[in-house]
Order: structure tokens, then sequence, then C-alpha cells
């Protein structure tokens, strides 16, 4: 049995936002953000309209990967991972990725 691989079209697969595998991580990557601005939300103590522009998601190519954080003034991420950790003992981002990672 021969098997032959179009490196090709198995690269528009698993490597391209484009593919299966993009589209899903898009998904997983707009779940996190979601998970993510709730818990900031939380930890800030403020209403949807004051957080709701605060984190952000983003897909990339070469390599294929999602990145999500905090976005606006300065150290915000960093406020956020700080006063989360202390009050919770987690980051903040940890809780909204692994809620939204499950299968």
């Amino acid at each position: 049995m021969t098997v032959v691989l179009n490196e090709a079209n198995l690269r528009l697969l698993l490597d391209t936002a484009a593919g299966p595998v993009g589209r899903d991580l898009q998904r997983r990557a707009t779940l996190v953000e979601q998970f993510a601005t709730e818990q900031a939300r939380i930890i800030l103590h403020r209403g949807f309209a004051d957080v709701d522009s605060l984190v952000e998601s983003e897909v990339t190519e070469n390599p294929l990967q999602a990145v999500v954080g905090a976005v606006g003034p300065g150290k915000l991420g960093r406020y956020l991972q700080d006063k989360a950790i202390r009050e919770r003992g987690h980051s903040w981002l940890e809780k909204a990725l692994f809620a939204a990672t499950r299968p």
C-alpha cells in the first residue's frame, strides 16, 4: 500500500486560518476572549460597557497560533494578573483558557 501526501493540501488544512484547524482555533480563541472579558469584569468590579473592549483575540499564520490578551492603557494586563493571583490564586486568563478549551 502506498500513501501519497499532497503537501499543499495538508498545509491548507493544518496551517492556515481558513482551514478546519484554523477555524477551530479561531472559535476557541473567541471563547477564551469572551470568558476572559467576564473574568476581567469580575476582577475589576465593572459593568459590561466598561470592560467590553478590554480583551482581544487574534489568530495568525506562520505559525498558526492564537493570542488572547488585554488591550488598552499601559499595564492593565499586569494589573489584572496581579489582582487575580492575589485574590484568587490563579491567572485571570487561566480560568478562561480552561473553560473555553474543554471539548
